[in-house]
């Protein structure tokens, strides 16, 4: 039941990582210029999917977060096409973000550990 609980949880954070990330998209890109009516909801979806998925991958190896965030600079600016500013921007606001997500759900599995 614990195993099902801790997936469950690292779930919810990787679908909260994800919707973060693509509200901040649609920020800093602005509402007439967004990968979402460019490339379409799906594929850009798909698109932060993969950026995320990747962050969290590289995060298990030992120096894996500052390999994790290049990979996002330059996967940011491939993927959708943003300038250099933008691309930091992302940047910052996703890593304080995903920093503050991957805290929460260590705490709580914490708590489930306590248990």
């Amino acid at each position: 039941m614990v195993i099902l609980l801790t997936v469950l949880i690292f779930l919810v954070g990787f679908a909260i990582s994800v919707l973060l990330f693509g509200a901040s998209l649609f920020l800093v890109e602005g509402p007439k210029e967004t990968s979402f009516l460019s490339d379409g909801h799906t594929k850009t979806w798909l698109k932060c999917a993969a950026l995320v998925v990747a962050m969290s991958l590289l995060s298990l190896l030992p120096f894996g977060t500052v390999l994790g965030l290049f990979v996002f600079f330059a996967g940011v600016m491939a993927m959708f096409y943003l300038t250099f500013l933008r691309a930091f921007l992302l940047l910052v606001i996703n890593g304080f973000v995903n920093w503050a997500t991957l805290e929460a759900i260590s705490r709580l599995l914490a708590m489930l550990a306590k248990e």
